[in-house]
């Protein structure tokens, strides 16, 4: 049996999920492989490979190769020793047989002419300094890595201590890495290609993996825009709205019975061009100076043309979308965003606020077709309907819990139903006329499909249906019981009911039914289940 630093190896296994001697073993190739002994337990090891091994056993073992005392074929002088080896695959990841220390023919690159590097370690060239607070780089050092895309990336140089630093990336690498890889990326001196001003510097590079870990090559600074006139973005957000809303106007046919298709194009346009109209937003970063676009351009929209009856076929996606990236490009604002995730928030934006637009005519509507009562107390009931709608989806959406199918809409429709009927009950003077289970059962039941069972709209967004349903019909199953177990516990006199009595009983100038001895139950929790 070979020897490790003094430690006599002579058991094989990898604890727990151990390798047998009747493991099959396939040699992945005929070439040696190079790699630093990074662990011994004893009996056994693990190899960390100069570049990742091609095969699709190497991402185990998080990338380290297995070594077993039996595949050590010399001493070895311990941790850190640059090693030569053949891979194979067994199941279980990657394995190294014959393994002995890597000599000069084992080198898998030509030795740098500034001194060498050692075996998945930082470069060590002589660099030449260029001018207080920058530098300039002298070739060498590094072999050629295991690039991991061809597409630069970009980033800030987080910090620099002489020869070396590490640049944070405006968005994770762990798609390339496969998963699970997230933090700053280092960078040697050599592959900085041109002056970088210092700490806090924007630049770009390109990825690549050296067997360590992630490392940055072809760094390069960034120019950081200048401060672009306001007046010059919005005219180029208006050229991008004017073509993306001529496409849509052109695609959905003649839906205008008052208007050319021209006029239409260009009225939509002006009104969507007055979301850019703020200076602020060329200094606000990137997703939130396009989220506030979309808020203003859309209000802007509706408040024109909501009542048409086109107003809901008209796809200002790509529009939007053009827009938004303009906008973008005239900001100075870091991070820089590539053009899809932008296109992808417009898009979701846009959609997510006609689906606003949608739910507060389908309130008003089916308010006003239920109850018969003046507009300041459908105005109440309305603000109640909307503020714990959107309470009730913002719960929904950073709910983790492993729900399923229509669950997930009937959890969203409970907690909008206890709560806004519990602040419509103790609001108004007499509920008991207005707020029935009947009422409450046919207000929910229109809300599941307010413009008619033919129209696919529902106050319920498609993504709490699922692949279940894209909408119910308005008769729904668990509406009725929901309704009949909210009205349940308001018959309990729990310390909200005990309010409300009390008030309404305190206008009537009669005294409250409850003993002051008699302890009142807890309330009930405003998700059924």
């Amino acid at each position: 049996a070979g020897r490790c630093g003094g430690m006599a190896m002579w058991k094989r296994g990898r604890g727990q999920g151990a390798y047998t001697k009747e493991s099959p073993r396939i040699l992945v190739s005929e070439a040696r492989f190079t790699g630093t002994l990074l662990e011994w337990k004893g009996s056994y090891g693990w190899i960390q490979p100069s570049y990742r091994i091609d095969h699709p056993e190497a991402s185990r073992n998080s990338g380290k190769v297995y070594l077993s005392q039996e595949d050590v074929a010399e001493d070895l002088p311990g941790l850190g020793a640059t090693l030569s080896f053949l891979a194979y695959a067994d199941g279980s990841g990657i394995g190294a047989s014959d393994c002995r220390v890597a000599g000069e023919e084992d080198e898998e690159e030509e030795e740098p002419s500034n001194g060498g590097a050692y075996a998945g370690g930082w470069g060590k060239g002589a660099h030449a300094a260029c001018g207080k607070g920058s530098w300039r780089p002298a070739h060498g050092g590094w072999g050629q890595p295991q690039m991991l895309t061809s597409e630069p990336f970009e980033g800030t140089l987080v910090k620099w201590t002489g020869r070396s630093g590490f640049i944070r990336p405006d968005y994770p690498l762990d798609e390339l890495m496969g998963g699970g890889w997230s933090g700053d990326v280092f960078v040697s001196i050599d592959d900085i290609e041109d002056e970088i001003s210092g700490v806090g510097a924007p630049v770009s590079f390109t990825p690549c993996f050296d067997g360590r870990g992630v490392r940055a090559t072809h760094v390069l600074p960034v120019e950081v825009p200048p401060e672009q006139d306001h007046s010059e973005v919005c005219g180029r957000v208006h050229s991008a709205l004017s073509e993306g809303v001529w496409a849509a106007v052109q695609f959905a046919g003649p839906v205008e019975p008052t208007w050319t298709p021209q006029e239409l194009s260009k009225r939509v346009t002006r009104y969507l061009s007055k979301g850019a109209h703020s200076p602020d937003l060329l200094t606000m970063p990137w997703d939130e100076a396009v989220g506030r676009y979309l808020d203003r351009a859309m209000q802007s929209y509706t408040s024109a043309c909501g009542d048409r009856p086109w107003f809901l076929d008209l796809d200002l996606t790509q529009a939007l979308g053009g827009a938004a990236w303009a906008l973008v490009q005239g900001s100075p604002a870091r991070p820089r965003p590539q053009r899809a995730e932008v296109l992808q928030m417009a898009a979701r934006g846009f959609l997510d606020r006609l689906h606003r637009s949608r739910l507060d005519k389908a309130l008003w509507e089916v308010l006003e077709a239920n109850f018969d009562v003046e507009k300041p107390v459908l105005s109440k009931m309305y603000g109640f309907l909307s503020r714990s709608y959107d309470q009730a989806l913002k719960n929904m959406s950073t709910d983790t819990r492993p729900v399923w199918g229509l669950k997930r809409a009937e959890m969203f429709m409970k907690m909008w139903m206890n709560d806004s009927m519990s602040r419509t009950w103790t609001a108004l003077p007499e509920p008991e006329t207005l707020i029935t289970e009947d009422s409450v059962t046919w207000l929910f039941e229109c809300l599941l499909a307010p413009f008619g069972v033919e129209d696919p709209y529902s106050c319920v967004p498609e993504w709490l249906l699922g692949d279940a349903a894209r909408r119910k019909p308005k008769h729904w199953g668990f509406v009725r019981p929901a309704v009949q177990a909210l009205f349940r516990s308001w018959d309990q006199p729990g310390p909200a009911v005990k309010r409300r009595r009390r008030q309404h009983e305190a206008e009537l100038g009669t005294k409250d039914e409850l003993g002051e001895g008699e302890e009142a139950p807890k309330e009930e929790a405003n998700i059924l289940v």
